[in-house]
């Protein structure tokens, strides 16, 4: 999440070569499951969810998900809260 973000934040969303990276793994079926984004892919998944959730939910929900956090200081209570899920 932390490592994701610090990418995010220093592309500026999503470059060309996370998003060329995240469509390779998806389309070969390397990476099944958040479990499995360790080391590199820490840094290009997490660039990437954050990508996806300024363009769904709009760039205050980063915001949002990093507050919930801070308050509740528990991930899936936080995603629980920002997400309203």
């Amino acid at each position: 999440m932390n490592e994701g973000f610090a990418e995010y934040s220093s592309a500026g969303g999503l470059d060309v070569k996370t998003d060329m990276f995240m469509r390779d793994v998806a389309v070969s079926e390397y990476l099944r499951g958040f479990d499995q984004l360790q080391g590199y892919f820490a840094y290009r998944g997490g660039q990437a969810f954050w990508s996806w959730v300024e363009k769904t939910y709009g760039q205050a929900k980063i915001g949002v998900v990093f507050n919930a956090l801070r308050m509740t200081r528990d991930i899936d209570q936080a995603f629980m809260s920002a997400f309203k899920a």
